[in-house]
């Protein structure tokens, strides 16, 4: 079955990556794609930037300040958003969660807690980890389901090609990542779900 993310909430005449955003993209039936980061105190915060001032016009990074520091600032925290999906997401939907940056302290640790606690298991995936941070979830709960990046090339150390990847036992899914080549194509599709990985 196909689903369709809204990337950050984007495409509803909303800013992107709020609650507002979320709402409207689940409403419609779309799946989302949020990005998650850490704040000094250890809050989860939803976030495309680590610094504020793109989004908010604060020049500040969001590692750097405490979640009080954030109130009256749109920026949802994480279980906030959890909460939405939990009450307005429609059967079949799915949560894909992008850790910004897994070595902020330990927010791989407070982002499965919090999928735990809120019995979301079963619609949430984290992606864009290292293999190192695929198996860190997977020793803190088997259950939540991890996704890798692939590409054409090794972008970032978080993007992968196929060969890397395809016999790693803590990848439930790939997140295709492209820009410049015919990646997405039917025989690199049927590779995938002949793996039985979700893509």
């Amino acid at each position: 079955k196909m689903r369709i993310f809204s990337h950050r909430g984007l495409g509803f005449g909303k800013p992107e990556n709020t609650l507002d955003s979320y709402k409207s993209a689940l409403e419609r039936g779309f799946s989302l794609e949020i990005d998650v980061q850490r704040t000094k105190d250890g809050r989860l915060v939803i976030s495309h930037d680590t610094n504020l001032k793109r989004q908010k016009g604060i020049d500040k990074n969001l590692t750097d300040m405490n979640f009080n520091e954030l109130m009256g600032v749109d920026i949802p925290s994480f279980e906030d958003v959890l909460k939405l999906f939990k009450t307005t997401g429609k059967e079949g939907e799915l949560l894909a969660i992008h850790v910004k940056d897994e070595y902020q302290w330990n927010i791989l640790e407070l982002v499965v807690n919090a999928i735990s606690e809120f019995q979301l298991e079963e619609s949430c995936f984290i992606f864009d980890l290292t293999t190192g941070g695929a198996n860190h979830v997977k020793q803190i709960n088997a259950r939540i389901k991890v996704a890798l990046s692939i590409g054409e090339k090794r972008y970032t150390g978080t993007i992968y090609r196929w060969d890397d990847v395809k016999d790693n036992k803590d990848v439930d899914a790939i997140w295709w990542d492209e820009w410049h080549s015919d990646l997405y194509n039917k025989k690199n599709a049927e590779l995938i779900k002949e793996s039985g990985r979700l893509n």
